[in-house]
């Protein structure tokens, strides 16, 4: 569609919001009662997020953040081309509303507090400086970051150095920014790149009641590896060091339940109860879109998994408390 020029209603391109011809098709694939309850609804109204905040304020709750860390970051939550807009605005409430226009953002996730307090920058500096882990293998953790404004690519000089020492161990936010910073990084830039991994997955602040009972964890990740020998798709471990679960793979079950066992913590013998566990489910693992129904096939690949496992995810067990 393009701009009416003569008419007091101007109806916009789908190349000024490709979001909505997305979203016209993901519908065409959607139940019916979906597609009901959700847009059908006679009192369906926006809630802008200037409604959102006038409405929660009798109640003394105050918009504190993003739930999601890419989206308080302009350079992740809006167009470069808008950037000039923001500095102008002032008022909290009505910068995150254009936000929200400028990106054509149709649901957010915010987190409100009743009684914000607002820190001094020493006061943000030592609530920042948490220990941090790496809870995925180096091999497989990117700078690519899903944001508001698509996949991002963070620069390699940057993102690569700090990935490659948290793959050497836990680390204090202080001292991850003393060992990058310097004259080509500041501080900010150090900083910005681990929020952005925080906010992809890849990155979690450990507890700090590092003195806490782990055991209630490991059981429940028993009891998670016996849903699985019964069928159940489960695809997360609990890791109390970070107080929230993990993506795990078939094998990473297996490993937990051969230690369970008291087993040899080999690639065979976790590849092998990984299969006992799996052997008469319709679980199975799969490869290139691929499943390996087969024995000889599955345990193939489960050895190899295994392999994958004890060379670069023991120690990040470790150090989660799996």
């Amino acid at each position: 569609m393009e701009p009416v020029k003569n008419g007091a209603v101007r109806l916009w391109s789908f190349q000024t919001y490709p979001q909505v011809g997305a979203f016209m098709e993901a519908m065409e694939g959607k139940d019916l009662a979906y597609l009901v309850h959700e847009n059908l609804n006679e009192s369906w109204s926006a809630l802008y997020h200037a409604d959102v905040v006038a409405d929660f304020s009798p109640t003394r709750l105050s918009y504190a953040c993003a739930a999601h860390i890419a989206d308080d970051i302009d350079e992740t939550s809006i167009p470069i081309t808008t950037h000039g807009v923001l500095p102008d605005i002032s008022d909290g409430v009505w910068r995150e509303t254009v936000k929200d226009f400028l990106v054509g953002r149709s649901f957010r996730r915010d987190i409100f507090v009743r009684g914000p307090v607002q820190l001094t920058p020493a006061e943000r500096t030592e609530e920042l400086d948490r220990v941090l882990v790496l809870i995925v293998p180096r091999a497989a953790a990117t700078a690519s970051i899903q944001t508001p404004m698509g996949e991002v690519k963070g620069r390699t000089d940057l993102y690569s150095p700090i990935l490659d020492r948290l793959a050497d161990g836990t680390i204090r936010l202080s001292q991850l920014v003393a060992h990058m910073a310097g004259p080509d990084e500041s501080a900010a830039a150090v900083i910005q790149a681990v929020g952005l991994l925080i906010h992809s997955g890849q990155v979690k602040m450990v507890r700090p009641d590092t003195e806490a009972d782990w055991e209630p964890a490991r059981r429940l990740n028993l009891a998670l590896a016996r849903e699985i020998a019964a069928g159940k798709s489960v695809r997360a471990l609990a890791a109390p060091a970070v107080g929230t679960g993990v993506g795990a793979d078939l094998c990473d079950f297996g490993f937990v339940a051969a230690r369970a066992q008291d087993l040899r913590l080999d690639a065979e013998t976790i590849a092998w109860t990984t299969w006992k566990m799996i052997e008469n489910t319709s679980i199975r693992p799969m490869r290139d879109g691929k499943f390996h129904r087969h024995e000889s096939e599955a345990l193939a690949y489960l050895h190899e998994a295994a392999e994958r496992l004890l060379a670069e995810k023991l120690g990040m067990f470790k150090t989660l408390g799996i």
